[in-house]
């Protein structure tokens, strides 16, 4: 166990390595944007993001954790057939999925949106098709163990890509706008998406295409239902602050969200790291019913993610205003919604590898009503504060419905497997209950 234990911590530790990396990027995108949009124009790209996000999530129909369990299975068993077979069937059917959602997606834009947001909305669809085959690809290479050179295309190259173009075309134009900054957003993602392909061709095992497909589209498909749903709950559950305050509020108040939102973000990223690693590892120990490793293994990982995310997320809350000042006078207003988002994300840290053990020991339907539920408490708390309260309103009901989902994840991990992956709680019970493939 500690041969595995450390394979888990040095693929972590090349995930926070890479997690760093990408939170500078993404931090020098939303000052670099703020700053030539201001808080209209970010909050137009906001919205156009979000809204690409939740749809990418819809197209992508839920399969990602469905992929990352059975190629890690298939790996392990050496099935080439089956392998071949699973990521044929997923890439063909997120591809159709894709399809189907942007022109739905497209003709609801053209008869609701107002003006100012229709044009960035309609740009973003173009990223739902990269997006929702990029979550195949990834969970693909994180079942064969590759999870730092999966992320690196939409983790690396499309941040530092678009950073570039920003920069470049944000000086050069004088008009730069938010339909301009999504254009450059879809040609950064589909430079990775292609970059990210001709990764997973070199990854595969040559006897993967070699293999003759083997198909098992109904045993796959009853699993990805839930799947499916607990994906667009969860997006859901992030995005639709920042939808509803693009209905009920103004440009400006979408975009200190947003940003407050992203800063927020960076107290969970530590444990975010430890989730690509954690996934293949629980589903391979699981598949060989070695439960005392696994309940040992989540445990720790657990407990260190929530120590080194702690400091980090009290620095955040300390200088919310100075760092939202970075970016722009106009944000600074957003404090006091950073703070309160911060709450969500470290309870999130503290709970959160439960769902994790769920998905990943085949309990998606458990997974499932987690996410659901929070995205229920999010929407209906979004649909009574925000209009009242606006920026604040939506990060209370952001962060309380994190918190609704990961304890009823830990509730539900508890009784089904008499284990769960928070940090200092939910751990005992009944031994060997995980053993079970109930």
């Amino acid at each position: 166990m500690l041969k595995r234990l450390g394979i888990l911590g040095r693929g972590v530790a090349w995930t926070v390595v890479l997690n760093v990396v990408t939170t500078a990027s993404n931090f020098a995108v939303a000052l670099l944007l703020a700053r030539l949009l201001g808080a209209d124009g970010y909050g137009a790209f906001s919205f156009a993001f979000a809204w690409a996000m939740v749809l990418s999530s819809v197209a992508g129909l839920g399969l990602s954790p469905l992929v990352v369990r059975h190629v890690a299975a298939m790996e392990a068993r050496h099935d080439w057939s089956g392998l071949r077979g699973l990521l044929r069937w997923s890439t063909g059917l997120v591809a159709g999925s894709s399809a189907l959602t942007t022109i739905v997606a497209a003709l609801v834009g053209l008869a609701f949106l107002h003006e100012d947001l229709l044009g960035p909305y309609l740009l973003g669809l173009g990223l739902v098709l990269p997006t929702a085959l990029v979550l195949v690809r990834q969970s693909a290479m994180q079942g064969l163990g590759r999870v730092v050179l999966g992320r690196v295309p939409e983790t690396l190259v499309m941040p530092v890509l678009f950073l570039v173009l920003a920069a470049l075309f944000g000086t050069a134009l004088s008009g730069f706008s938010a339909r301009a900054a999504v254009a450059l957003l879809l040609v950064s993602a589909l430079v990775a998406f292609l970059v990210g392909t001709i990764l997973l061709a070199r990854t595969l095992p040559a006897a993967v295409r070699a293999a003759a497909p083997r198909y098992d589209r109904r045993s796959w498909a009853r699993s990805a239902a839930p799947l499916l749903l607990l994906g667009v709950a969860g997006v859901v559950s992030v995005q639709v602050g920042t939808i509803l305050l693009g209905v009920f509020a103004e440009p400006e108040e979408t975009g200190v969200f947003a940003l407050a939102l992203r800063l927020s973000a960076f107290a969970s990223f530590l444990f975010m790291a430890s989730m690509y690693p954690l996934m293949p590892t629980v589903a391979r120990l699981h598949s060989l019913e070695r439960t005392d490793e696994l309940r040992a293994t989540v445990g720790r990982a657990a407990r260190a993610v929530f120590l080194f995310s702690l400091p980090i997320a009290v620095g955040i809350a300390v200088l919310a205003e100075p760092l939202l000042g970075l970016f722009g006078d106009e944000f600074r207003s957003g404090a006091d919604a950073v703070r309160i988002l911060v709450l969500g994300e470290i309870a999130k840290v503290f709970l959160g590898l439960s769902g994790l053990v769920l998905v990943m020991t085949g309990r998606e339907d458990d997974l499932a009503r987690g996410v659901v539920a929070g995205a229920v408490v999010t929407t209906a708390l979004s649909l009574a504060l925000i209009p009242r309260f606006d920026v604040v309103g939506a990060a209370v009901a952001t962060s309380l419905g994190a918190l609704a989902t990961h304890l009823l994840l830990t509730l539900l991990s508890r009784r089904r497997l008499g284990f769960a992956g928070a940090a200092w709680w939910g751990q005992a019970g009944t031994r060997n209950r995980g053993s079970s493939h109930e």
